[in-house]
């Protein structure tokens, strides 16, 4: 069963309950019908939340455990293809994945909680794990078959970052 209600900040909420009348999600939705976020439920418990919002760009979909920590970030472009993730831990962030197309693959690299490498990954268009960027302390120190140079990492930020 769905219910509908407005909160006293104008947003308008669709609440979905089980057969046992115990929530199952309530979705916020703006004035203009967007969906801007979420509470998720396990047997009619809360959980946590997802939210929806656009951020230098990017639509973002963010999620939130039920003590309101973030437990994860992911970005997307105006197409809707991931590129990039927030990670977190205990709710503190630790570090966070872009992922691109350069040369004709599909690339995933993986930076610290200090914006310094931890590793890059090469994907053929099957899927298939081509190359590997090998880092210790921020630094690239080899490859493991054919992966993306780091000249070539440090452009992608520099051109991500305008």
């Amino acid at each position: 069963m769905i219910r509908q209600y407005s909160d006293d900040q104008g947003y308008r909420h669709e609440a979905e309950y089980d057969a046992n009348d115990r929530p199952i999600a309530d979705r916020k939705y703006d004035d203009k019908g967007n969906l801007v976020g979420e509470g998720i439920y396990k047997d009619g418990k809360f959980v946590g939340s997802k939210k929806y919002f656009m951020h230098q760009g990017y639509r973002h979909e963010a999620e939130y455990d039920a003590n309101d920590r973030p437990i994860a970030d992911r970005k997307y472009d105006d197409k809707g293809n991931l590129v990039g993730e927030g990670i977190y831990k205990d709710g503190k962030f630790v570090g966070s994945k872009k992922y691109f197309m350069h040369q004709g693959y599909r690339h995933e690299a993986e930076y610290d909680a200090n914006d310094r490498p931890i590793a890059d990954r090469k994907y053929d268009d099957k899927g298939n794990l081509v190359g590997e960027g090998i880092y210790k302390d921020g630094k690239f120190v080899g490859e493991k078959k054919n992966s993306i140079s780091p000249l070539d990492l440090k452009m992608f930020k520099m051109n991500e970052r305008r």
